[in-house]
């Protein structure tokens, strides 16, 4: 697996998580999520958060997953603001897309072969 990707993986889950618990409703605003209940924002960050513990201690496949499914899951938070009006179009429209890529990176790396490793000579 590509470790910087999983490194900046890990790295990012923490820091977002961690906002999320600091200021809930101006992170949340950020990245386009529903600002309505600062507990659904504060359980993402921990999600994160634990995310980014997985990826750290090794279990790169799982933690990879686990990133992949919950940036899906944001995705779907997101559209759901935009389309409530609450977000504007083109907002919403870039943060999806960030949303979907930054998903279909870390499920297609995690559920890609591992490489065999490198025979010495």
């Amino acid at each position: 697996m590509n470790a910087n990707l999983v490194r900046s993986a890990s790295i990012l889950s923490l820091l977002g998580g961690g906002a999320l618990l600091i200021a809930p409703r101006a992170t949340g605003a950020l990245f386009g999520l529903p600002t309505d209940s600062t507990l659904l924002l504060r359980a993402l960050g921990v999600r994160d958060l634990v995310i980014g513990g997985v990826l750290l201690s090794g279990a790169h496949r799982p933690g990879l997953i686990a990133r992949g499914l919950s940036d899906a899951f944001d995705t779907a938070l997101i559209v759901r603001e935009g389309m409530r009006g609450k977000k504007s179009v083109v907002g919403t429209v870039f943060r999806a897309a960030f949303g979907v890529t930054s998903a279909a990176v870390a499920l297609t790396t995690a559920l890609s072969p591992e490489e065999p490793a490198a025979q010495s000579a």
